[in-house]
């Protein structure tokens, strides 16, 4: 920088090492060996390429699996509001992979990113409560989290919460709420919503089944 007076060339020194600091911070070190074109992804911000670099070392591929990086890079993606990075770093901290094993934190972050954009990751979450699997049952907020994604359009969502709802009913209006779920479903086109319906809606009496069809067919 010949041309730059002292003043200008500290100045830019001091914003290279800046940029450095902050592309250092994007990209983990150890991600060198990745390949160029996912590197370079990450590097101009793509979050999906931060999450996709940690499956990369999450699965190995740069000789073994450096879970300690991927990690990294999924809480990386999780600030920037990636749900389903947020899904893998409670996956970690549910298994312990490349960070101490706290289930109570994994699962704040399943329940985070459950409210997120990932509906299969909110399916997974929701199943999990309604079973008990690996935590406290809580069907309350396992309707809640079907809740949240039958309102947003997922048919998977409202076929489950339909038949969890009508699992759960003790008469005819709450049988008809759940089919209303299920009618949405169907019409969505997911696998298994239409014959639930009709089973569930040949049960009911003649009036209440009568609302079941007009309901079906106002959608």
């Amino acid at each position: 920088m010949p041309f730059l007076p002292n003043a200008s060339r500290r100045l830019l020194t001091a914003a290279l090492a800046a940029a450095i600091a902050i592309l250092a911070q994007a990209v983990p070190a150890s991600a060198a060996e990745a390949p160029r074109e996912l590197r370079r992804a990450v590097a101009r911000g793509d979050v999906r390429a931060l999450v996709a670099l940690g499956d990369w070392h999450a699965a190995g591929r740069g000789g073994r699996a450096d879970w300690r990086t991927a990690l990294v890079c999924y809480r990386r993606a999780a600030r920037r509001g990636d749900a389903a990075a947020l899904g893998k770093v409670a996956a970690c901290f549910e298994t312990g992979r490349g960070c101490r094993k706290d289930k109570g934190y994994a699962w704040r972050c399943w329940i985070a990113a459950a409210h997120g954009d990932d509906p299969a990751l909110r399916l997974q979450v929701a199943r999990r409560l309604w079973r008990g699997q690996g935590v406290r049952r809580d069907r309350t907020l396992a309707r809640r989290l079907l809740a949240f994604g039958a309102t947003r359009g997922d048919a998977r969502a409202q076929r489950e919460l339909g038949e969890t709802l009508a699992g759960a009913a003790t008469s005819d209006a709450e049988r008809l709420a759940a089919l209303r779920w299920l009618a949405r479903a169907a019409l969505a086109g997911e696998p298994g919503a239409a014959s639930t319906w009709k089973q569930l809606a040949g049960r009911l009496p003649g009036p209440a089944r009568q609302t079941a069809e007009a309901d079906a067919e106002a959608l």
